[in-house]
C-alpha cells in the first residue's frame, strides 16, 4: 500500500475497528485503539494518567484523532495543587453512563459525612489521635493501639470510613502493556 507524502500513518493504515453506534463501524489506529480501550473503563483520566498507564507520549493527539472520527470522548476540567487546571477524559458507556459505582460513592460520602461529625464533635487531642489512625490504615499501616474514646471513635467511625477510601484506591489499579501495575490516583 502507497502512503502519500506528508500523510499521518493512523489515517493511511488504519487497523483495528470499534463500533461507535448501531450499524456504524469506525477504524482506529493501534494508539487510538489503546486510548479508547482505556477510557471504556468508564474512569476518568488525565492526559498524564494515560501517557504512564499506555505509556504513549501524547494521548492528546489520539483523543482528537478520535473525536474526529466521531467517538464522542467527554471531558473536565479540574483544578491543580498547584493553581493551575487540566482536563480528565472520558467516555459514557452504551448504557448511557459511565461505569461510576454510585452505590460505592454514596457509601463512601455517607463515611466520609459521619467520621467528619465525628471528629469535629470532640477533642482535637482525640481528633488528632483518630486522624492519625485512619490515615495509617488508608495507607496500609498498622494503626496505633487505641483505648478508650479514642479507640471507640476510631472503630466506629474512623474504621469503616479508612476501609472504603483504601478500597477506592485500590479500584484504581490497572495494568499497563508491559503487564506491569500502574497506579491511578
Amino acid at each position: 500500500m502507497k502512503i502519500a507524502a506528508g500523510a499521518r500513518s493512523e489515517h493511511a493504515a488504519a487497523t483495528l475497528g470499534v463500533h461507535t453506534d448501531k450499524g456504524t463501524q469506525k477504524t482506529l489506529a493501534f494508539h487510538q485503539q489503546r486510548v479508547y480501550d482505556l477510557l471504556q473503563s468508564g474512569k476518568k483520566y488525565s492526559a498524564a494518567d494515560i501517557s504512564v498507564a499506555l505509556r504513549l507520549s501524547d494521548p492528546r493527539s489520539c483523543i482528537r484523532d478520535l473525536r474526529a472520527k466521531g467517538i464522542d470522548i467527554l471531558d473536565e476540567w479540574v483544578p491543580s495543587e498547584h493553581g493551575s487546571r487540566f482536563k480528565r477524559y472520558y467516555l459514557i458507556t452504551p448504557s448511557g453512563q459511565s461505569n461510576i459505582d454510585w452505590e460505592r460513592v454514596g457509601e463512601l460520602s455517607q463515611a466520609a459525612e459521619r467520621y467528619e461529625t465525628a471528629i469535629l464533635s470532640t477533642r482535637s487531642d482525640i481528633a488528632g489521635c483518630v486522624s492519625a489512625a485512619v490515615l495509617a490504615v488508608i495507607g496500609r499501616e498498622t494503626p496505633p493501639v487505641l483505648t478508650g474514646e479514642i479507640k471507640r471513635i476510631f472503630e466506629e467511625y474512623g474504621r469503616p470510613f479508612a476501609k472504603l477510601v483504601r478500597e477506592a484506591l485500590d479500584s484504581g489499579n490497572s495494568r499497563d502493556n508491559a503487564g506491569k501495575e500502574v497506579r491511578h490516583e
